[in-house]
C-alpha cells in the first residue's frame, strides 16, 4: 500500500513540475502568424491587426508595442531577438535599412523599428516576382 502511495505521488509531482515547465518556455504568437513568436516585452495590439487574402497571396499587418514598465524593451533588443529566432523558423534574413527584412515560401516578412518608437510593425507581402 505504502509502495502505491509513492508512485502515485511520484507521479503527481512529475505532472506538476512538467505543467510548471511547460508554462515558461510557453510562446506567444502573432494572431494572424502563428508561427513568428512574439518577442519578450511586446504586446500585440490586436485591434491594429489587418489581413487581405489575394490569389498572388496574403497581406497581412500587424502591430506590437513595448509593454509598459518592462526592463530592457528597446528596439535593438527587439531586432537583435528575430535576427537570432526568425532563422530556425525557416526565415532567411535578406537585409535590413533600418528594419528588418526577411523571405520564406514565396513570403516576404518586413519587420518596421522606427528609432525607439513604441511600436513594431510587421508586415507579410508576396515576394514579388523577379524582371529579367
Amino acid at each position: 500500500m505504502m509502495k502505491r502511495i509513492m508512485i502515485i505521488g511520484s507521479i503527481a509531482i512529475m505532472v506538476f513540475v512538467s505543467a510548471v515547465l511547460a508554462q515558461e518556455t510557453y510562446l506567444p504568437f502573432l494572431s494572424l502568424a502563428r508561427d513568428i513568436p512574439l518577442a519578450p516585452g511586446l504586446v500585440e495590439k490586436n485591434e491594429r491587426a489587418v489581413i487581405f487574402d489575394k490569389p498572388q497571396g496574403r497581406i497581412i499587418r500587424m502591430v506590437a508595442q513595448h509593454q509598459e514598465g518592462r526592463q530592457g524593451g528597446t528596439n535593438a533588443a527587439v531586432k537583435a531577438y528575430y535576427q537570432a529566432i526568425l532563422p530556425n523558423l525557416g526565415w532567411i534574413y535578406v537585409g535590413a535599412e533600418g528594419d528588418l527584412r526577411f523571405q520564406r515560401d514565396g513570403e516576404a516578412l518586413t519587420i518596421i523599428l522606427n528609432n525607439n518608437a513604441p511600436e513594431i510593425v510587421f508586415e507579410i507581402t508576396p515576394l514579388k516576382p523577379k524582371s529579367y
